[in-house]
């Protein structure tokens, strides 16, 4: 054989040998691939995400299944994910735990989706906010359903304060219990993931605040299913400080004023489904403080003044009758009047 027959081969070998290394250093990749979790729907990809950030999981990798998807999830829109829900799954739900999330960012090479989330907070802060809403479920839990809405709703009454003036800035759950102070996010969020541990059906309400109540922008609060039906809550505007009220307390929508549900929540399907007349609340909850009390002190003078009527009513059956003669005394009309000179 020849030296340039030679070289031929060895020039050979040595191509195959590395297109054999490279196609091997691909391998593990393409394998690696398939064993991603499968985005077929934007459905699945709004629980792959929900379960991400439930794990505080910065990076992870998915597998798409058509190029038609990757298009839907690079236009991802914040404001639909916002309002995803998983009846079966409430706690891995976009309207719950969008609200953990500081930045989404996405890539796309070789059929692989590459999601990186940044989190405002650590993952203990967060697994441990989770433990403390298991645990209030439990505590909180009533002999009925109406019971336990009862005592979800008096308990961030009475533990946490409303910020009108937004000094703290906490519009989450975890950043109230962390301060005991938070605005309507705040309130709607611990209702929601509270009540949903409990196993009573509940979702976060956006919308719009009546300029009524002085609040005239962007609003939240909570609608909760009890026997079948839903209702609307408002624990924000129920928080009165040191009185609690119960004005927006599992409300028909006519009985809910100053409310407009915005985007989807506004649908015929949330209007239908609210029920037509309020719960009928026992009738100590259905009067506030100061109601409870001006009735009470009217009832206590209507009982004392019955009483005294009664006493005076015994005092005069009992009292000695005198009786008054009718006939002349004698001699006085036979007497001459007295003279004066």
């Amino acid at each position: 054989m020849s030296i340039s027959g030679k070289r031929k081969i060895i020039l050979l070998s040595v191509l195959t040998v590395v297109m054999v290394f490279f196609g091997c250093l691909s391998l593990p990749n393409r394998t690696f691939a398939s064993e991603y979790p499968t985005i077929s729907t934007m459905d699945d990809f709004y629980e792959y995400l929900s379960k991400q950030i439930y794990a505080h999981e910065g990076v992870k990798n998915y597998t798409i299944a058509s190029r038609s998807l990757v298009d839907s999830i690079m236009d991802f829109s914040y404001e639909e994910y916002m309002e995803h829900y998983m009846p079966e799954s409430p706690m891995i739900s976009g309207c719950y735990l969008g609200y953990y999330v500081s930045s989404i960012y996405f890539s796309y090479r070789h059929n692989t989706l590459k999601m990186t989330i940044i989190f405002p907070y650590s993952a203990k802060e967060m697994n441990t906010h989770f433990d403390k809403i298991a645990e209030l479920s439990e505590t909180l839990r009533g002999e009925t359903d109406f019971d336990t809405v009862l005592n979800v709703h008096d308990y961030l009454l009475e533990n946490f304060e409303y910020d009108p003036l937004k000094e703290k800035g906490n519009h989450t759950d975890i950043e109230g219990f962390r301060d005991g102070v938070m605005v309507c996010t705040g309130y709607s969020l611990a209702a929601y993931a509270i009540l949903n541990e409990a196993g009573i059906p509940t979702r976060v309400i956006t919308g719009y605040g009546g300029p009524g109540n002085g609040t005239d922008n962007n609003h939240m609060w909570n609608m909760v299913e009890l026997d079948g039906r839903w209702y609307n809550m408002d624990a924000t505007w129920d928080d009165g400080g040191r009185t609690k009220q119960y004005t927006y307390f599992l409300k028909s929508d006519a009985d809910f004023p100053e409310h407009i549900r915005l985007g989807s929540y506004n649908n015929q399907g949330y209007t239908s489904s609210v029920s037509k007349t309020s719960y009928k609340l026992p009738a100590k909850l259905r009067y506030n403080k100061k109601t409870r009390i001006y009735f009470g002190s009217m009832i206590i003078l209507i009982i004392c003044g019955i009483i005294q009527i009664i006493q005076m009513k015994k005092k005069a059956k009992n009292a000695p009758v005198i009786i008054l003669s009718e006939e002349p005394i004698p001699g006085i009309d036979d007497q001459d009047p007295p003279q004066y000179y």
